[in-house]
């Protein structure tokens, strides 16, 4: 059972660091739209 609740915690904050990322990149990838109009 442990196991489970540790997979999961991983599973949790990696989703989390990714979606972190990812909208680091859809916010350059908007300025960068922005910008050529």
């Amino acid at each position: 059972m442990e196991d489970i609740v540790k997979k999961i915690e991983t599973f949790l904050s990696f989703s989390e660091e990714k979606l972190e990322e990812l909208k680091k990149e859809n916010q350059a990838l908007k300025e960068e739209c922005f910008d050529e109009n």
